[in-house]
């Protein structure tokens, strides 16, 4: 078999073992941020409009992806299909980048070790999350600018990776790593000399012009939306509320570090030793000063994830890329085709050993194994029961969070805040909440997670969920409730029209 039937088998390992590893979570119950997205993206697509109907801090970009999956026949219960296609994208880009600068086998090496980093359940990478969907987009734009600054695509395609580094901020503002890394090589390579000062601005200028396309698209419908709106979601909140320097969850970034670490430390041991023993032997760890791109990219990840401050499980996915390319670069180096397939071996061993003993779990125990939450399956049976009981026409409330309830129950929010930080800390979101209750266009039902006192603080929303509801069912130790009318009885639907169920009481148990 030749070099490049070698090449394509390699990598082809490799995508296989990123979807194995995630295989198993496919058909698990998906997580508040992944059935979050995917019901606002339907009440998007069903007319209602987004950042002030339904509302979420990130751009546009990862609704519209979650929105065309929809629109093309995608469910809650395929969703993470997209983890799988996504983190495929992601292995390859990695692969053929790291090629161009360190050659084939550095690019094997990176490519198994962010296949099986990206993909641990111990950081949540099995899920379609913004993280592990913009780290893709920004994997393929550093794989763009390494190809052309080695001369293997033309020049013309550093605008095509300014405008996927762009796409990654448009699905999660963090999305920009690979985006800085590839500008900050290129400004400081023209410092030093290492290619003509003109060539090296005109590239920026070309790679500056693509992020310019997309994101003037981007900004351009959110003005169309709503600027104050679209502004204050992409940017306003995190500022005032949620990152870094406001409110950073300290205590959880060493809760999930212990987590992450199982995974992170075998692959970033075996990287900075393999890079010690090469610089030793006075080897260079790239063929191409091109190759710098990936040696700096897990520094502005690392700056993408402190940026963020919340630190949640799924938070390191964006630092997996980086991490296993720069350490696979450096593995491949290594002198003796041998020495390198046995410390890649070692390294992916707890990895993959890591992902077999959560993957055994039920999906009852999945969310305890992974976060210490069962919530996520308490949402699909709380989900599944509503929309087998929900009449054509009927609302419902997630009281206060577990948003991935709406996608199981097929129902749009009627409350825009769908996440209990956005409940909490959103301009007028309790105020919105108490509306909800006390105005005319209550909710039908309540999937009741939290207590009403714990969402708003007032009491006018507790009395109402006291008076006008009643427990209409007990699913997975969730209250179901169900709004009566003033004679005792469960309201009707807007024009008496025909439960989802399929012949059932809708009142029946689970």
């Amino acid at each position: 078999m030749g070099a490049t039937g070698r090449w394509r088998w390699s990598i082809g390992g490799a995508v296989l073992l990123s979807v194995a590893l995630r295989l198993r979570f496919v058909v698990a119950p998906i997580g508040s941020d992944e059935g979050g997205f995917l019901a606002i993206a339907r009440a998007w697509r069903h007319g209602a409009d987004l950042y002030e109907d339904v509302w979420v801090d990130r751009p546009q970009g990862l609704l519209t992806i979650y929105r065309a999956f929809d629109t093309f026949g995608g469910g809650e219960d395929s969703l993470r299909v997209l983890a799988l296609g996504f983190g495929a994208v992601l292995v390859v880009a990695v692969a053929e980048g790291v090629r161009c600068v360190a050659g084939d086998r550095s690019g094997v090496v990176a490519a198994w070790f962010v296949a099986a980093l990206t993909a641990s359940p111990a950081i949540e990478g099995y899920a379609a999350n913004g993280e592990l969907l913009s780290g893709a987009m920004s994997a393929v734009a550093v794989a763009l600018a390494a190809a052309v600054l080695v001369g293997r695509r033309p020049a013309w395609c550093m605008t095509l990776a300014g405008m996927f580094g762009a796409l990654g901020w448009s699905i999660k503002q963090s999305g920009v790593d690979g985006l800085a890394a590839v500008g900050a090589v290129l400004v400081v390579g023209a410092a030093l000399r290492w290619w003509p000062a003109p060539v090296a601005w005109r590239h920026l200028a070309r790679l500056t012009g693509g992020v310019v396309v997309v994101v003037g698209a981007v900004a351009a419908h959110g003005a169309l939306t709503g600027w104050a709106a679209w502004r204050y979601a992409i940017a306003g909140y995190r500022m005032e509320q949620r990152s870094l320097w406001v409110d950073a969850n300290w205590d959880r970034l060493q809760r999930t570090a212990a987590d992450a670490q199982v995974v992170f430390l075998p692959i970033a041991i075996v990287g900075v030793g393999a890079a010690a023993v090469v610089l030793h032997g006075r080897h260079r760890l790239v063929d191409h000063r091109a190759g710098v791109i990936f040696l700096v990219w897990p520094c502005t990840a690392a700056m993408s994830f402190l940026l963020g401050g919340q630190f949640f499980h799924h938070y390191w996915v964006i630092l997996a890329g980086p991490v296993g390319a720069a350490s696979g670069l450096a593995v491949g180096r290594l002198v003796g085709r041998r020495r390198v397939q046995w410390l890649a071996g070692l390294a992916l061993v707890p990895l993959i050993w890591s992902a077999a003993s959560v993957a055994g779990h039920r999906d009852a125990a999945l969310g305890m194994a992974v976060d210490g939450d069962t919530r996520s399956f308490r949402a699909e049976a709380a989900g599944t029961w509503l929309r087998h009981h929900m009449r054509e026409g009927e609302t419902l409330y997630v009281m206060c969070a577990a948003a991935q309830t709406y996608a199981h129950a097929g129902a749009d929010p009627v409350y825009r805040y769908l996440w209990w930080d956005g409940v909490h800390q959103a301009e007028g979101a309790r105020r919105d909440l108490e509306a909800l209750f006390t105005g005319a266009q209550r909710p039908e039902w309540v999937a009741q997670f939290d207590a009403p006192g714990s969402c708003t603080g007032s009491s006018a929303v507790v009395r109402v969920v006291q008076e006008e509801y009643r427990v209409a069912a007990v699913v997975s130790g969730v209250r179901i409730l169900e709004r009566i009318d003033d004679a005792g009885t469960a309201a009707p639907a807007p024009g008496d029209g025909p439960a989802r169920s399929s012949g059932r009481d809708r009142r029946a148990p689970p």
